[in-house]
Protein backbone atom coordinates (compact mmCIF):
# COMPACT_ATOMS: atom_id res chain seq x y z
CA UNK A 1 0.00 0.00 0.00
CA UNK A 2 2.02 2.54 -0.85
CA UNK A 3 0.45 6.55 0.35
CA UNK A 4 0.59 9.91 -1.56
CA UNK A 5 2.66 13.22 -1.40
CA UNK A 6 -0.82 15.18 -2.24
CA UNK A 7 -1.02 17.16 -5.08
CA UNK A 8 2.80 17.58 -5.89
CA UNK A 9 4.07 14.24 -6.69
CA UNK A 10 6.05 11.42 -4.94
CA UNK A 11 5.41 8.75 -2.90
CA UNK A 12 6.22 7.15 0.48
CA UNK A 13 5.71 3.77 1.58
CA UNK A 14 3.47 3.75 4.24
CA UNK A 15 4.28 -0.11 5.47
CA UNK A 16 8.18 1.25 6.05
CA UNK A 17 6.52 2.71 9.19
CA UNK A 18 4.98 0.13 10.80
CA UNK A 19 8.83 -1.01 11.80
CA UNK A 20 9.26 1.58 14.43
CA UNK A 21 11.48 4.62 14.09
CA UNK A 22 14.35 5.13 12.17
CA UNK A 23 17.80 6.78 12.33
CA UNK A 24 17.64 10.56 13.51
CA UNK A 25 17.32 12.94 10.31
CA UNK A 26 15.74 16.17 9.57
CA UNK A 27 11.77 14.87 8.47
CA UNK A 28 9.52 13.64 11.03
CA UNK A 29 6.33 11.75 10.10
CA UNK A 30 3.17 12.42 11.88
CA UNK A 31 0.08 10.20 12.07
CA UNK A 32 -2.53 8.90 14.31
CA UNK A 33 -4.27 12.65 13.24
CA UNK A 34 -8.23 12.96 13.48
CA UNK A 35 -10.07 13.51 9.78
CA UNK A 36 -11.11 17.39 11.39
CA UNK A 37 -7.22 18.49 12.13
CA UNK A 38 -6.38 20.89 9.29
CA UNK A 39 -3.29 21.56 7.70
CA UNK A 40 -3.14 25.31 9.17
CA UNK A 41 -3.73 23.48 12.58
CA UNK A 42 -0.75 21.29 12.60
CA UNK A 43 1.42 23.90 11.10
CA UNK A 44 0.60 26.20 13.57
CA UNK A 45 1.91 23.80 16.31
CA UNK A 46 5.03 23.19 14.43
CA UNK A 47 6.16 26.56 13.53
CA UNK A 48 6.85 27.15 17.66
CA UNK A 49 9.29 24.62 17.14
CA UNK A 50 13.27 25.40 16.37
CA UNK A 51 14.17 24.65 13.12
CA UNK A 52 10.45 23.84 11.34
CA UNK A 53 11.13 24.82 7.21
CA UNK A 54 8.35 22.85 5.80
CA UNK A 55 5.05 20.72 6.47
CA UNK A 56 3.86 18.10 3.66
CA UNK A 57 0.36 17.63 4.63
CA UNK A 58 -1.54 14.66 3.13
CA UNK A 59 -5.36 14.12 2.93
CA UNK A 60 -7.14 11.97 1.29
CA UNK A 61 -10.91 11.44 0.89
CA UNK A 62 -12.02 8.31 3.85
CA UNK A 63 -8.33 8.34 5.32
CA UNK A 64 -6.60 9.87 8.25
CA UNK A 65 -4.71 12.76 7.70
CA UNK A 66 -0.59 12.13 7.74
CA UNK A 67 2.48 14.56 7.32
CA UNK A 68 5.59 14.86 6.88
CA UNK A 69 7.69 17.43 8.45
CA UNK A 70 11.18 18.81 7.84
CA UNK A 71 13.65 20.68 10.55
CA UNK A 72 16.57 22.27 9.48
CA UNK A 73 18.81 19.93 11.05
CA UNK A 74 18.25 16.35 13.15
CA UNK A 75 18.71 18.11 16.52
CA UNK A 76 15.72 20.15 15.59
CA UNK A 77 13.90 17.14 14.40
CA UNK A 78 14.72 14.74 17.58
CA UNK A 79 13.84 18.02 19.91
CA UNK A 80 10.11 18.02 18.27
CA UNK A 81 9.84 14.28 18.18
CA UNK A 82 10.16 14.34 22.03
CA UNK A 83 8.24 17.48 22.58
CA UNK A 84 5.16 16.24 20.08
CA UNK A 85 4.64 12.56 20.09
CA UNK A 86 1.83 11.87 22.44
CA UNK A 87 0.54 15.46 22.49
CA UNK A 88 -3.43 16.10 21.99
CA UNK A 89 -4.77 17.62 18.97
CA UNK A 90 -8.44 17.19 18.42
CA UNK A 91 -8.85 14.36 20.81
CA UNK A 92 -6.32 12.07 19.55
CA UNK A 93 -2.32 11.26 20.50
CA UNK A 94 -0.08 12.51 17.75
CA UNK A 95 2.17 9.14 16.78
CA UNK A 96 5.27 11.25 15.67
CA UNK A 97 8.45 9.48 14.62
CA UNK A 98 11.00 9.93 12.06
CA UNK A 99 10.86 9.52 8.59
CA UNK A 100 12.90 6.60 6.38
CA UNK A 101 13.81 9.29 4.26
CA UNK A 102 14.35 13.25 4.24
CA UNK A 103 11.39 15.15 2.79
CA UNK A 104 12.42 17.95 -0.26
CA UNK A 105 11.61 21.12 0.37
CA UNK A 106 9.66 20.96 -3.15
CA UNK A 107 7.09 19.04 -1.61
CA UNK A 108 6.11 21.07 0.75
CA UNK A 109 2.40 22.41 0.82
CA UNK A 110 3.15 25.00 4.64
CA UNK A 111 5.68 26.15 6.18
CA UNK A 112 8.73 29.12 6.15
CA UNK A 113 10.46 27.44 3.51
CA UNK A 114 7.65 28.19 1.04
CA UNK A 115 8.38 31.90 1.97
CA UNK A 116 11.81 31.77 0.62
CA UNK A 117 11.28 30.17 -2.65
Amino acid sequence: MGGGMGATGGSYDMKAYSNGPSRPINTLYVTGLSHSTLESQLNEILSKHEGFMALNFVQKFGRSPHAFVLFGDPQSSTNALNQLNGQMLNGRPMIVQYAKSEMHKGVATSGPVLNQR
